[in-house]
């Protein structure tokens, strides 16, 4: 009885390892390059698994370092088609599964034409454009910018206004945000406003100063009355500012009318 369990056991093992080799195993009937200048087209048909196979592109005119890209494609009912851009060369595509090879196809590329930023490329390929060296990221080569290209500006050390103030109002663009430059209601309004939260901020900052000094006076009345002075003047110049803006909503905005005020 035990030896037929352990027969029974070994022709189990036996079976799951024959059949993770099977499930290995993969081929494929046709695997061709479509050159159209500097564009290829890999085709796979009638591939008798399915599933994620890996493409290595190779240069053989290189004898050793030769790998330019690498490629995954899904194959979906025996067919898959990817499509990428080379330099002018010889190569040759090895098609994997599972780490297998599978099948190979070699095919040439002659272009005149220079490539553009994006395009996959050799190593230091000089049909890059200068802005654009060739990069290896994530198993390819390619002509990746990496230098920010800026705009000439219209004149030498001249900052130009740009329309970034509300109704058409020219202002520039800084760190602060755009300050308008060509009207002064509308400068007058974002310095008020920009004020107003500068002075919020400080009366915040205060209230937490006033806290700390209550808070570390080790009960010494001197300490705590500083404290709840810097507390209580903080919270008076809060609502003050609170008031204050509120009274400038009402002129600015609903007496006067002052454009890009209400903003």
């Amino acid at each position: 009885m035990k030896k037929i369990f352990l027969l029974g056991v070994l022709f189990l093992i036996s079976c799951l390892f024959l059949t993770k080799e099977v499930a290995l195993a993969a081929s494929c009937k046709e695997f061709a390059a479509k050159v159209d200048g500097s564009q290829v087209t890999l085709l796979l048909n009638d591939c008798d698994t399915d599933g994620k196979y890996v493409v290595h592109i190779n240069d053989r005119s290189r004898p050793a370092n030769n790998l330019v890209a690498t490629t995954e494609i899904s194959v979906f009912s025996g067919e898959a088609t990817t499509t990428f851009h080379l330099a002018s060369g010889d190569y040759q595509a090895i098609l994997f599964f599972a780490t297998q090879p599978v099948k190979t196809a070699n095919f040439t590329i002659q272009v005149s034409e220079p490539l553009k930023c994006g395009d996959l490329c050799n190593p230091n390929d000089t049909r890059c454009p200068m802005e654009c060296p060739s990069v290896f990221e994530n198993g390819q080569w390619f002509c990746k910018l990496t230098q920010p290209t800026f705009a000439p500006p219209s004149a030498a050390g001249e900052v130009q206004p740009v329309e970034c103030a509300g109704d058409g109002g020219k202002g520039i663009q800084t760190a602060l945000g755009c300050i308008p430059t060509k009207n002064i209601t509308q400068f007058v309004g974002w310095l008020l406003k920009f004020a107003i939260g500068i002075g919020g901020g400080i009366a915040f900052l205060l209230i937490i100063f006033g806290a700390i000094k209550v808070l570390t006076s080790s009960g010494r009345p001197e300490k705590i009355k500083e404290g709840q002075e810097i507390i209580t003047s903080a919270i008076m110049g809060l609502l003050f500012i609170i008031f204050s803006l509120f009274l400038l909503q009402l002129i600015g905005v609903k007496i006067l009318q002052i454009p890009g005020f209400g903003e």
